[in-house]
């Protein structure tokens, strides 16, 4: 039992590390102060913190607290089908952002992909809950692999650890994890 629980433990704080809400800023900040001028990628990261990530959370704090969720990471699918026109609302409109402003293309791309990504989560939610976290994390270590193989392959072994953690919580079966690493595999491929 003290083996389960210990196991547990660490698939939470990998879950919560490789959450998107904490693993997309980070990756997504980190490659825009490595591809773009300081200002601009001091710009483009705060508008993702402060007008995507942070209302989301709060978005999500907030239900959680008001017993609309069940959880933050919403599990249920039910409730999950109602956050999607959220978060695509406030990933498309970052999109726009980039397009408009960003002369870097591969954040641009990245940014639309990113976007067909949850479409397509979106979409399949109506038969099979897809795990946003191992979507995001496979996803993300495309991205990577394409600008820095090591930093990618990295990523990659991170995702496997993401995608067991949400088998041992619980948060998703097995059929939502192989839909999250198709999805990301196949938006990351799209880059």
């Amino acid at each position: 039992m003290i083996g389960s629980s210990r196991l547990c433990q660490v698939a939470k704080m990998i879950s919560a590390i490789g959450h998107p809400l904490v693993v997309l800023p980070v990756i997504f900040s980190s490659l825009a102060f490595r591809y773009l001028p300081v200002a601009k990628a001091a710009i483009a990261s705060t508008v993702l913190i402060g007008a995507v990530i942070l209302p989301i959370t709060w978005h999500n704090y907030s239900k959680v607290k008001r017993g609309r969720y069940a959880d933050f990471d919403l599990s249920n699918q039910t409730q999950r089908a109602g956050f999607y026109p959220i978060v695509l609302l406030f990933s498309g409109l970052f999109t726009l952002f980039l397009i408009s402003t960003s002369p870097y293309q591969p954040f641009n791309r990245g940014a639309v992909c990113f976007f067909l990504l949850l479409t397509g989560s979106y979409a399949i939610n109506i038969f099979l809950k897809v795990s946003l976290h191992t979507a995001v994390s496979f996803f993300l270590a495309c991205a990577l692999f394409g600008l820095d193989e090591y930093l990618g392959v990295l990523m990659g072994l991170f995702s496997v650890l993401i995608a067991v953690s949400r088998l041992v919580l619980k948060r998703h079966s097995l059929p939502e994890i192989i839909a999250g690493v198709l999805i990301g595999l196949v938006a990351g491929a799209s880059l």
